[in-house]
């Protein structure tokens, strides 16, 4: 589907307590929530409270389960055709004596509460993965000798999935990610937080400088934004598809 103009948050554990309270905030400042939780009756009951249909999505999930979370952020894509911040809020807590605690007790707090959250990624890469893929088939008007500045691989699109993938995994720990959407701003966003290196920072806005220089030269002279390649286009748009491989991101492309 066509993505939303408006910015999609998913919040996991977000039937009530902390993660409710998260998602009302983000519908407050105008975003779409996907709310996700375990306990599907309560869920619906909270979604249903919101009185706010157009903006929600409710997503019954265990966090714990590979395959239902693959299907989860299969289902933002549909709804919504975009994702731009998760809030992993998800996890369980077993009080009581240590020696009184049963074995399946601490494996039901680490599935949930650690690998949750990498099972909760690996989906996300898999999805921003996929999605970035079905917009290239639609979109991309390059050719053997020619690049298409935005779409091609390696282009701007790539380099601003990559960035927002990379928000996506880590605004969590780094909220300042969120405070600005712009790639430049982003790149260097990213590199204060320690999510990329200073090199890898350097390479990503000489390549985002460079590419985005083109693309306005050609809106500037109401020409489409596809340019014969050359040795410099090769070299930015290999700077971004390997930086985003290292990442995690693979989304293809000679």
């Amino acid at each position: 589907m066509t993505p939303s103009p408006q910015k999609v948050a998913l919040v996991t554990g977000a039937a009530r307590g902390i993660g409710l309270a998260v998602a009302k905030r983000f519908l407050a400042d105008g975003w779409r929530v996907a709310l996700l939780d375990i306990e599907g009756e309560l869920l619906g009951q909270s979604v249903e409270a919101l009185a706010d249909a157009g903006n929600t999505l409710s997503l019954q999930c265990d966090v714990s389960d590979a395959r239902a979370v693959a299907g989860a952020f299969a289902e933002i894509g549909r709804r919504f055709g975009r994702l731009d911040a998760l809030v992993n809020n998800a996890g369980i807590a077993v009080t009581g004596p240590v020696e009184g605690l049963p074995v399946s007790a601490w494996s039901d707090q680490m599935e949930i509460n650690l690998l949750g959250q990498v099972r909760d990624i690996d989906a996300l890469r898999t999805e921003v993965t996929d999605m970035r893929a079905r917009w290239r088939a639609e979109r991309d008007r390059s050719s053997v000798g020619e690049f298409d500045l935005k779409q091609g691989a390696g282009g701007l699109v790539d380099l601003e999935f990559l960035l927002q993938g990379l928000v996506l995994q880590h605004a969590t720990r780094f909220p300042a990610l969120l405070a600005d959407g712009a790639s430049a701003v982003l790149i260097e966003a990213l590199r204060a937080s320690g999510v990329i290196d200073a090199q890898v920072a350097a390479d990503l806005a000489r390549a985002h400088a460079d590419l985005l220089a083109r693309a306005i030269r050609c809106t500037l002279d109401a020409r489409p934004r596809v340019v014969a390649r050359d040795a410099d286009i090769e070299s930015a748009t290999d700077a971004v598809r390997t930086i985003a491989r290292r990442c995690g991101f693979d989304f293809g492309g000679a």
